[in-house]
């Protein structure tokens, strides 16, 4: 789909569906006033798009702050690995908390941890580098210098002072699967603490 392109057959082809005002050029005048984001993996350039209010950028994920929030993402039970989110805390509590953690700062993070668990054979230790380190192959992590694009724009789809009303992901821009779904799981996580959070209009 590109949202550039407005299919003008519809009209004519389903010219029973739509009242006596709602034109094609009605909706061309609405359409281009319509600001939406696009998230894809793919040269900007090569999209064709023309719309007027479109932002194109790369899906990027921040690192979550929160110690239960870090270890899901990492793929550990906190209610059953509780060594390895001790683990986890212990490479959180080398960091700085004030500001927004890079995941290439917690990925050190762990790294350190695990080094200096060596001399006593720390299996969690090593555990949770390893998969970290798994998980730096992705390529979807935000540098830490601003918010992930994924969570931002879904942010930005409830702001009542400059809403953004369409996001498209392109998920099939990603090439790996576990790219897409993690991607795919973040945003959906966004939109559903977004849907309840107090006091939003949408939460309804």
């Amino acid at each position: 789909m590109k949202f550039s392109e407005i299919n003008e057959d519809a009209w004519r082809d389903h010219k029973t569906d739509f009242s006596p005002s709602d034109t094609a050029k009605a909706f061309r005048a609405a359409w281009k006033d319509v600001p939406f984001d696009v998230l894809t993996a793919r040269n900007p350039g090569d999209l064709d798009l023309h719309h007027p209010k479109v932002a194109v950028e790369k899906p990027t994920l921040s690192w979550p702050k929160g110690l239960f929030n870090a270890a899901t993402t990492l793929g550990f039970d906190p209610k059953t690995e509780v060594a390895e989110v001790y683990a986890i805390n212990l490479a959180r509590k080398e960091l700085d908390d004030t500001k927004p953690i890079s995941f290439k700062e917690f990925l050190h993070a762990t790294k350190n941890v695990w080094q200096e668990a060596q001399r006593d054979d720390n299996g969690p230790a090593l555990r949770v580098y390893t998969r970290a380190s798994v998980m730096s192959s992705l390529k979807v992590w935000e540098d830490g210098t601003a918010p992930g694009s994924v969570g931002a724009r879904m942010r930005a789809l409830f702001d009542d002072k400059k809403p953004r009303r369409v996001v498209s992901i392109d998920l099939a821009s990603l090439d790996m699967p576990e790219q897409r779904s993690i991607v795919a799981n973040r945003a959906l996580d966004a939109l559903w603490i977004q849907r309840v959070k107090p006091g939003s209009k949408r939460s309804n």
